[in-house]
């Protein structure tokens, strides 16, 4: 049952995947833009408070591994139950090592090992002209970062018009309301 094809031994928790480090959360920033900067395309500059890979650790969490003590480096732990219908197996991701088999043995002292610290940048976003409410531009590992160095997600620049005083605007088209 399963070999290499993943089947029945994944389910059952007899083999363990082995993938790269997770990927870093996506973030959201919404944009609000004038009518004249939606006309002519602007590059704005905006603040992003997000999380950044640990420079003093290089997003390792500290120095030093041994095989995880909870899940002996399956990175897996079991939980069986008996009820009166049988025998019940329970397999999820272990607490103690987030799914890796490995601990640190010395945290790192910035991050506390927790592979990651709190950072703000200021980023120049270059906004297209003739955008519209509700349209998005990714900036691709402008996101948070992953745990154990792991790739950091994306931000999403989430346009939204302002209100303008004088035309409302209708798709690509302007409309002016005045007394003839």
């Amino acid at each position: 049952f399963g070999g290499d094809s993943g089947g029945f031994s994944e389910v059952f928790g007899g083999g363990r995947t082995t993938r790269g480090p997770a990927r870093g959360d996506d973030l959201q920033v919404r944009l609000k833009l004038t009518l004249d900067e939606i006309a002519t395309g602007v590059e704005k500059k905006i603040r992003v408070k997000h999380l950044r890979t640990c420079a003093a650790c290089s997003g390792h969490g500290g120095t030093g591994e041994s095989e995880c003590p909870r899940c002996h480096g399956r990175g897996q732990v079991r939980q069986v139950q008996q009820t009166v219908f049988g025998q019940f197996v329970n397999v999820a991701t272990c607490d103690r090592c987030d799914g890796a088999g490995r601990v640190v043995l010395e945290r790192c002292k910035t991050c506390g090992g927790d592979w990651v610290n709190s950072a703000t940048d200021t980023l120049a976003v270059k906004i297209p002209a003739g955008v519209m409410t509700g349209n998005f531009i990714p900036l691709r590992g402008m996101g948070d970062a992953g745990p154990r160095g792991g790739p950091a997600g994306d931000l999403i620049v989430v346009i939204e018009e302002k209100p303008h005083a004088v035309f409302e605007r209708d798709g690509m088209n302007l409309h002016l309301e005045a007394p003839i």
